[in-house]
């Protein structure tokens, strides 16, 4: 019942397995590179899901969301891998928080399968892990991080667009338009993932 947000779900879902698949060819493999790689793999299948459940929400009410929300869920919890996998540290106890977190977002799904606990783990690993990370790195000097901060902020610039309803047909409304927004923070994902990774 909602065509235009299953094109720009599924529009998400392509960009992601395009990228994906260019992050497979790169040769060199680390343990971040490898988490960012399922990071695409995982959230282009969730939009994947997410726009056949807009699209037959009328059919499938909220059992349709669950395959989306979970998989949005995991694709956020393997992005703060990639940012411990980066840590000079790596605190074997990080890696337990993530994984304890992850769990009890899951757990708070079954009790109240609402969106909102979805929003809080993008919060916690977009703003609060790569976020904080991201800004340490630069204030450090690597500058090739400031791609992460850019891409957050077109994630956070969809936030009003959702609140307010910027609504601008009934063909596409603000969450289509948030949906452009996320595709901008794709795409500096992935080209900050591939200057850090491989660079020319």
């Amino acid at each position: 019942m909602e065509p235009t947000a299953l094109l720009t779900n599924w529009l998400i879902a392509v960009q992601c397995l395009y990228y994906f698949f260019k992050l497979k060819s790169i040769p060199k493999k680390t343990s971040s590179f490898h988490s960012w790689t399922s990071f695409f793999f995982l959230f282009g299948a969730s939009t994947f899901f997410g726009g056949l459940s807009h699209f037959f929400f009328h059919y499938l009410e909220l059992s349709g969301k669950i395959p989306g929300w979970s998989l949005a869920v995991l694709s956020i919890t393997l992005l703060e891998l990639a940012v411990f996998h980066s840590s000079q540290t790596q605190k074997k106890y990080w890696r337990i928080f993530i994984w304890l977190q992850t769990s009890i977002i899951y757990l708070l799904m079954i009790w109240n399968f609402k969106f909102f606990w979805v929003t809080i783990q993008t919060v916690i690993g977009l703003v609060l892990v790569l976020g904080i990370y991201s800004t340490r790195k630069v204030i450090m000097g690597s500058k090739e991080w400031k791609g992460y901060l850019i891409g957050i902020g077109w994630m956070i610039a969809s936030v009003p667009v959702v609140i307010f309803k910027f609504n601008l047909s009934i063909w596409f409304n603000a969450h289509d338009l948030s949906h452009l927004f996320m595709m901008l923070c794709l795409y500096q994902f992935y080209h900050t993932t591939v200057r850090l990774h491989n660079p020319v």
